[in-house]
């Protein structure tokens, strides 16, 4: 199926027939919120929403249980394409569309109003639209002037085991689709077979299909929580935590942990990913690559890093498949803290006489300036960008977002002194120099800007809380 993503941009596309580009639309689409930013208003039609209402890692439209607001879904037909074609001989308004929800766990109903958001006992019982039924767009409110109708779903029965995150953790979160398929022509008002939509199959080449996500929960789930725009930081805290891998942040190997969830949406940008979003140099697209991907292909385990790599520490770049934020995740250290304790009469110069930055300082932060730099000069679409890290790990972060000015999210990071931040983002102009200079633009002044840059949380996993505290250079 053709999505409006999948549409070709740039170049003359501003100069395209637009009947052409009506053509290219299939005959019927679905449109939800399904990056869950809208809660029970109309989608806003975006191509994210597009891309995102039946992909593997979406978590799909979130809807509560009890909820006094039923959630629209917007049923668009392609009327040109139906117009000028074999279907032309009987009115759209005699066209079928028919509801399939198959699912094991949850229960949704589907009813027809054209009052927006009433809850359903305000509603007739002869609105709700059952499913495997081949209903007229007549019947369905059918606006011909917009080619749309809508309908609007409750959730009647949660999925169960979604509450809190732990129950996630566990157990993770299933696919719960409602297909929408489309007959253009008159077929039998009846499709009796609920549990089996390829009932009506035979008909193949007249039906069209379009899928979304979508997932009940209770009032109180956790997911209610993750998805809301508000909460960037419990998505950071879950990224966080996923690229610790088995080595969760108590140091047990409970729960599991895979480094991406397709239960949070949490997946991982891949090598080829990286290298079509990022038009750069062959050398610097491999040194900064191999950073952020580790090689599994030598019989190891998938959580160890290339003998190219920082050893022992992962980095990992996250798309969330809701918000579509981006996200640098910095595994907490296995080895030496970065970070010493230095007495306050140290000056800056005897310090460097005996101390060294561990060189994963200055690989962070050239990563992070890298990224930074070609979103600024080459408008690379990182949606909301950040980088975050536990305890150590956090750490590296600060320092991340020292070098590049992205801003940071860390969590139970203990602050470090200023005069070790002065002495890892500087370094000799020449060898034997007193003199020193910044390794990266700007960054001795963004000490100054540490609470703008750096959100610092204290997070508990049992149960899970995460409580804005306060950050500061000593």
């Amino acid at each position: 199926m053709i999505s409006y993503s999948d549409q070709p941009s740039g170049g003359d596309a501003g100069n395209r027939d637009p009947q052409s580009s009506e053509r290219e639309k299939p005959p019927m689409e679905l449109f939800i919120d399904s990056d869950n930013n809208n809660e029970a208003n109309l989608p806003d039609f975006s191509p994210w929403e597009t891309e995102i209402k039946s992909h593997e890692f979406a978590i799909g439209k979130v809807i509560k249980v009890g909820s006094k607001k039923l959630v629209p879904l917007v049923i668009r037909i392609n009327k040109r394409l139906i117009e000028n074609s074999l279907y032309r001989e009987s009115s759209i308004h005699d066209h079928s569309i028919a509801f399939f929800f198959g699912e094991p766990v949850g229960k949704i109903a589907i009813w027809k109003t054209s009052v927006n958001y009433l809850a359903s006992e305000d509603l007739p019982s002869s609105d709700r639209l059952d499913f495997g039924v081949a209903y007229k767009l007549r019947d369905l409110n059918f606006n011909a002037e917009e080619s749309q109708t809508i309908v609007w779903i409750e959730a009647i029965e949660s999925v169960p085991h979604l509450v809190t995150k732990d129950d996630i953790d566990r157990r993770g979160r299933p696919d719960l689709f409602l297909y929408v398929r489309y007959m253009p022509r008159n077929f039998s008002n009846i499709i009796r077979d609920r549990s089996k939509p390829n009932k009506i199959e035979e008909f193949h080449d007249d039906i069209f299909e379009d899928k979304v996500k979508i997932l009940p929960v209770e009032q109180n789930s956790f997911l209610t929580t993750f998805v809301m725009a508000e909460n960037r930081h419990i998505r950071d805290a879950v990224a966080a935590g996923l690229i610790n891998g088995r080595q969760w942040f108590d140091g047990n190997q409970r729960p599991v942990m895979p480094h991406e969830s397709k239960a949070y949406g949490m997946r991982l940008v891949t090598r080829d990913e990286l290298a079509a979003m990022i038009k750069t140099s062959e050398p610097l697209m491999s040194l900064y690559s191999d950073i952020l991907f580790w090689d599994g292909s030598r019989g190891r385990d998938p959580i160890e890093r290339s003998l190219m790599a920082m050893t022992g520490q992962r980095v990992g770049l996250y798309r969330n498949w809701c918000t579509g934020e981006f996200t640098i995740a910095i595994q907490d250290f296995r080895t030496a803290a970065p970070v010493q304790a230095f007495k306050p009469d140290r000056s800056l110069t005897d310090l460097r006489r005996f101390f060294t930055p561990s060189e994963k300082i200055s690989e962070i932060g050239k990563l992070c300036f890298w990224i930074e730099k070609e979103v600024s000069d080459r408008q690379v679409p990182f949606r909301d960008l950040r980088i975050v890290g536990h305890s150590m790990g956090g750490q590296l972060a600060v320092f991340g977002a020292l070098s590049s000015g992205i801003e940071a999210s860390v969590f139970n990071t203990e602050p470090f002194q200023k005069l070790f931040a002065e002495l890892a983002l500087t370094e000799q102009k020449n060898p034997g120099s007193t003199e020193y200079v910044e390794n990266f633009p700007n960054s001795l002044e963004r000490i100054s800007e540490i609470k703008r840059l750096v959100e610092a949380y204290s997070l508990s996993e049992q149960p899970f809380q995460v409580i804005r505290i306060g950050f500061d250079l000593n």
